[in-house]
């Protein structure tokens, strides 16, 4: 979740938030770069309307440039001198050492005076933007979890997790059995929730995990599997929790002003599903993931038996991702007999083509 700077709040997933990111820094990178260029043609600017000696008429003889030894009154004869190329081949190697090493003296301290109003002129325009420049940026980790008494598929929970630490990460994975003290109730809002009831972990919140009653988490969870686009159209098709994990080819996109955009895939009998998103699919980050011809992978999609033009519809809420390659090994295997499946498909198709 990211506080803009006009006081509203902008949730987005994963993938969406790592393009947002990269998307500032590389702004503000670049907008570093052209102050920086200021700050070194000012300073430049400078030192050349800075007042300087008059050069010498005449150029300084033989005894008196083996008489220079510190490098500061070399720089400075170089300076003063008419035909500063002569006077530096004239110079001895101890004399050449001594005049580099003020040179490089002199550099770090153009340097260093350069950095400093680089620093003071990125503080001064902080204190002007009033802090905008950084992103206020809060994880937030949103995770459905069911009652494990009350055994009914059909109601879940949210359970948001802000901030979450790594040792909870790490703690709590699906089909896990906790006891949560601690937590904050609040009314659902999302479109997405099946309950009317959102939890909220809070400071003080604890998790005790526990060993779950085998018969139990039969009736209650199973392991994710990839719904195929065909038990979609069944007419009596229930999933448990009104949630379904699916895989397909892209075949074409629908966005139209002040409608949820749609995104229709199918499988490698061409069995349709339209994927319904309430975000603009440029907010998601998934414009290239939903070209024409792309295989994706969606999770955590829900299901309320509704249809489009007669093409059974999923929605994309909170918890849902897209992706082209996933992490998760059932979406990994799905999609990979999917793409197989088809290409065996084409080239039959091919052949048979080829022979009439």
């Amino acid at each position: 979740m990211e506080k803009m700077g006009n006081g509203t709040y902008v949730f987005r997933n994963e993938r969406a938030e790592e393009r947002e990111a990269e998307r500032h820094s590389a702004k503000q990178q670049k907008n570093l770069e052209v102050l920086y260029v200021k700050i070194q043609e000012e300073y430049e600017k400078e030192q050349v309307c800075a007042p300087k000696k008059r050069p010498r008429r005449q150029s300084l003889s033989e005894p008196q440039i083996h008489a220079l030894q510190d490098g500061a009154e070399l720089y400075e004869a170089l300076q003063n001198e008419p035909d500063p190329s002569y006077l530096e081949s004239s110079l001895s190697s101890d004399q050449l050492r001594a005049l580099n090493h003020h040179r490089q003296v002199l550099n770090d301290k153009r340097h260093a005076q350069i950095q400093a109003e680089f620093r003071k002129a990125i503080e001064s325009s902080e204190l002007e933007a009033g802090g905008s420049a950084r992103r206020d940026v809060t994880p937030v980790w949103k995770i459905r979890i069911v009652d494990y008494k009350d055994h009914d598929c059909t109601s879940a929970y949210m359970l948001n997790i802000w901030r979450p630490l790594p040792d909870v990460v790490s703690l709590l994975k699906e089909g896990g059995r906790f006891k949560i003290y601690q937590l904050a109730a609040s009314q659902s809002k999302g479109k997405s929730d099946t309950a009317a009831v959102q939890l909220t972990a809070t400071k003080k919140t604890q998790f005790q995990q526990l060993q779950p009653l085998q018969h139990v988490l039969e009736q209650i969870y199973t392991e994710r599997q990839v719904t195929p686009i065909s038990h979609l159209l069944e007419p009596h098709f229930t999933a448990a929790y009104g949630e379904v994990d699916v895989v397909g080819l892209v075949i074409s996109t629908q966005r139209k002003a002040g409608a949820a955009p749609l995104v229709y895939i199918s499988d490698e009998t061409r069995n349709v599903v339209a994927l319904k998103f309430y975000t603009d699919l440029g907010q998601l980050a998934l414009e290239e993931l939903t070209r024409p011809h792309t295989f994706i992978a969606a999770a955590n999609l829900r299901w309320r038996s509704e249809y489009v033009s007669g093409v059974p519809t999923v929605f994309a809420g909170d918890l849902s991702f897209v992706a082209a390659n996933p992490k998760e090994h059932h979406l990994q295997k799905a999609i990979q007999k999917l793409r197989q499946s088809i290409e065996v498909n084409t080239r039959r198709r091919f052949k048979g083509n080829s022979g009439s």
